[in-house]
């Protein structure tokens, strides 16, 4: 609730707020992990926890059996999102798209959801953490982590450079939140420009609001406003306009109208993407890319061309 000197009392809108969770998520994750990563000196790695899917960023270094050790819960969703996701199959004849795969992972995530647990002191359960991993692994793997983890971090970050690309940012964001959604607004590209952060520094520090900016110019260079203000109405916030793209739209998919969530954008020749199949390569004023469909149907040549002409 809120209250102004002129009196009136407001209450915020809750579900305005929801529809921010994920920009709010991207950012929480850019700043947690560049936290951690520049104080301990690690770095990041993208990794395919759902296959074709976009890869998530970790720290590098960490041993794959301990990650599936603690990976539990996780492993319970994904057996129960597999039997779901077959009957969505079954029913309406092809794979879930963008909005109906998130969908399927909140049922999976709800049916396989434990019990509460008493709460308890996090000094308690870190020391039950480390016995468990002692137990299971060895003191030698487990009070190695750190270093294996800096020496890989101190690898990454000797190959990746401080800097972004903000020209070739632009356009990535622009055309991947495009070609997921069609129709988006500025909260999507800003989580999206936040993601491309992630995977083009590894962890390492970004110059604060540089996410905001690479937003803005890719809806101020690409996006086109599809809200129009109605006469007599009040005009809509900025965070309520939707926009599209004047991109070229991909071959569509026989089974859906346009391209699903199980994409993959691929670098072309000579790229040197940030992460595996999210890289996209500049070449003047075409950005050359290849979209892989769930399906296994390739579109050679699809190009990214922007407004008359011009480069990015």
């Amino acid at each position: 609730m809120g209250h102004f000197q002129c009196g009136p009392t407001y209450a915020l809108d809750t579900v305005r707020l929801y529809k921010h969770i994920v920009a709010a998520d991207t950012l929480y994750a850019l700043e947690m992990t560049t936290e951690v990563c520049e104080t301990l000196g690690l770095a990041t790695v993208p990794r395919e926890v759902t296959p074709g899917l976009r890869p998530v960023m970790e720290i590098a270094g960490v041993d794959q059996e301990l990650i599936d050790w603690s990976s539990t819960r996780r492993r319970r969703i994904e057996d129960v999102l597999e039997g779901i996701t077959d009957q969505y199959v079954k029913k309406h004849g092809h794979l879930p798209g963008e909005r109906a795969s998130h969908g399927l992972a909140w049922w999976a995530a709800q049916e396989t959801r434990p019990e509460k647990k008493t709460p308890r002191p996090l000094d308690q359960l870190l020391a039950w953490w480390r016995v468990s991993a002692l137990l299971r692994f060895g003191q030698r793997m487990v009070d190695g982590l750190l270093e294996r983890c800096q020496a890989a971090g101190a690898a990454i970050r000797a190959r990746v450079g401080p800097r972004v690309d903000t020209a070739l940012a632009i356009v990535d964001v622009a055309a991947v939140v495009f070609t997921v959604r069609g129709v988006f607004f500025r909260r999507h590209v800003l989580a999206e420009a936040r993601r491309h952060l992630m995977e083009t520094l590894r962890g390492r520090a970004y110059v604060p609001g540089i996410d905001s900016h690479i937003a803005d110019r890719a809806l101020e260079r690409y996006g086109r406003q599809l809200t129009v203000p109605q006469k007599g109405r009040r005009i809509p916030a900025p965070d309520q306009l939707s926009y599209t793209a004047d991109f070229v739209w991909p071959i569509r998919c026989s089974a859906r109208p346009w391209v699903s969530g199980r994409w993959r954008w691929l670098s072309g020749v000579g790229s040197s993407g940030p992460a595996q199949g999210m890289g996209m390569a500049s070449t003047g004023s075409l950005v050359g890319a290849i979209v892989v469909f769930d399906d296994g149907e390739l579109s050679h040549g699809q190009t990214v061309r922007s407004r008359g002409g011009q480069g990015p």
